[in-house]
């Protein structure tokens, strides 16, 4: 009874995650989030009765083996969930030259199945991302908004750096923002031209700064 039981719940473990039911608008399951990932991944360890699923794992195992050759830390976690979104860590992988682990090839096929079934009524932004946020827009725009104020951390990082090598007092938050929005890697960010509002720039920075800090909080409050 206790092995009947146990393949019972490994089936369900097997369909629940892969499976896209209710896959129609205004019930859309989420197979670009982490939190599908890791039931991708969980299905995947145990679905050895699953020729597909258990080829991509094993075909996974071999991979990172000779991934890890001659080097003594880790080269790919397959747990890390220190990217935006499974999509983010498909594209990393790929444009790092690896394989990405089979969960999420799985997560961004399914987000392709959900898109085809959908008839035309969900675009793909809608599927990977959900729709547009007010003031925000859509995921390229998100995108675009998030470089610019990452290149701005590292604008200020550097510019401290510099200012401790020089023995020079350190720039004013205003004035390394004036720096920044008339320099050459805010001219390559943003098709716009360089801002003159300094304080809007920062009044914006702020908001996406404490943003980032709640959603990395509500991150470790998950895992």
């Amino acid at each position: 009874m206790k092995g009947s039981d146990d393949n019972k719940s490994i089936r369900a473990l097997v369909f629940d995650a892969l499976l896209l039911l209710n896959d129609r608008p205004g019930n859309i399951p989420k197979p670009n989030t982490f939190e599908h990932v890791r039931k991708l991944r969980k299905a995947l360890r145990v679905a050895h009765d699953y020729p597909v699923l258990a080829g991509l794992n094993d075909s996974w195992e071999d991979l990172s083996s000779a991934y890890q050759e001659g080097f003594e830390t880790t080269i790919i976690d397959r747990e890390s969930e220190s990217f935006e979104s499974p999509l983010k860590a498909y594209l990393y992988y790929v444009d790092s030259g690896f394989f990405p682990p089979p969960e999420i090839l799985l997560s961004v096929m399914q987000c392709f199945n959900i898109y085809y079934r959908s008839e035309g009524e969900l675009s793909l932004e809608e599927v990977f991302f959900g729709p547009d946020k007010k003031w925000v827009g859509n995921e390229s725009a998100r995108e675009h908004k998030n470089n610019i104020f990452r290149f701005f951390r590292l604008y200020i990082s550097s510019e401290k750096q510099v200012a401790l090598h020089k023995k020079l007092p350190v720039p004013s938050l205003e004035a390394m923002a004036e720096g920044y929005l008339t320099s050459e890697i805010y001219r390559d960010l943003s098709s716009q031209e360089a801002s003159k509002d300094v304080a809007s720039f920062l009044r914006s920075y702020h908001r996406w700064n404490k943003a980032k800090r709640e959603e990395s909080e509500e991150h470790r409050d998950r895992k």
